[in-house]
C-alpha cells in the first residue's frame, strides 16, 4: 500500500476539521485511496454513467453535450419574505419537456418545497 494508510492516519489526527462535511468528504478520499475495491466501483460508476449518456443520447437524437445544455438552464429559485420560504422550478422549455417525454420522465415538480411560518 506503499505506507498510504500511515500517511493518511497522522494526517487525520493532525488535522482540524471545519464542519462534518470537510470530515467526511476527506474520509471518503482517504477511502478511495486504500481500497482496492473502490477504484473497480469507480470504474462501473464511469461504465453506468456513459451508458446512460448514450441511451439518452440515442431515445433523444442529440448529443449528450446538448441535452447537458438545454437541462442545465433548469433551476430551482428560493424565495424568501417574513411569511416564509419556497423553492420553485423554473418553467420548463419546450426543449426540455420534449427531452424528458423522449426519456419518459415525468417533469420535476414545480413547487418543491414550501416552509410557512407561524
Amino acid at each position: 500500500m506503499l505506507g498510504l494508510h500511515k500517511i493518511i492516519i497522522q494526517s487525520l489526527k493532525s488535522r482540524e476539521f471545519r464542519s462534518p462535511v470537510e470530515w467526511a468528504i476527506f474520509a471518503m478520499v482517504a477511502n478511495r485511496a486504500l481500497s482496492p475495491n473502490s477504484k473497480r466501483a469507480h470504474v462501473l460508476l464511469c461504465f453506468l454513467a456513459l451508458l446512460l449518456a448514450r441511451i439518452a443520447e440515442r431515445q433523444t437524437g442529440l448529443t449528450w453535450d446538448k441535452i447537458r445544455s438545454i437541462m442545465e438552464r433548469m433551476h430551482v429559485g428560493e424565495f424568501k419574505s417574513k411569511d416564509g420560504r419556497i423553492l420553485q422550478r423554473t418553467e420548463l422549455t419546450h426543449e426540455q419537456a420534449n427531452i424528458l417525454k423522449k426519456l419518459n420522465f415525468s417533469p420535476p415538480p414545480k413547487l418543491y418545497k414550501i416552509d410557512l411560518k407561524g
